[in-house]
């Protein structure tokens, strides 16, 4: 019975283990991609252009944890709650990817330094 469990235990550390480091939507083999790198509790670059389909991915490079909230701290849901509070990056070499279906301008922040880290995608055809 007890070397069951064991191994039940080791499963569940596994599966839990690879569910960190990478935010949702991966971006498909061939698709549109960039990147935003953190650093020095700064996105770089802040501000990026990308064709619809194109698949955004940020890469926490500082020692301490992230987000990428869609909005802004005051309305930090964005529009239609576009990446909404999926973004939470812990940890360095961390990384969170969205797809940007739709044209338009997203705003995004860190919700645990909102005064200094905000960005901008703009999304075009």
């Amino acid at each position: 019975m007890f070397p069951r469990r064991l191994t039940v235990l080791a499963l569940v550390a596994v599966v839990m283990g690879d569910c960190g480091g990478q935010g949702s939507q991966a971006p498909a083999p061939g698709a549109p991609s960039s990147s935003v790198a953190i650093v020095s509790f700064d996105y770089t670059p802040r501000d990026i252009s990308v064709a619809v389909g194109t698949t955004v991915t940020w890469t926490n490079e500082d020692e301490f944890a992230h987000t990428v909230t869609g909005g802004t701290p005051d309305d930090p849901t964005g529009p239609e709650g576009v990446m909404g509070e999926l973004g939470e990056i812990n940890g360095r070499g961390e990384t969170f990817s969205w797809s940007f279906e739709e044209t338009g301008t997203y705003e995004y922040f860190c919700r645990f330094h909102p005064g200094q880290m905000r960005g901008t995608v703009t999304v075009t055809r």
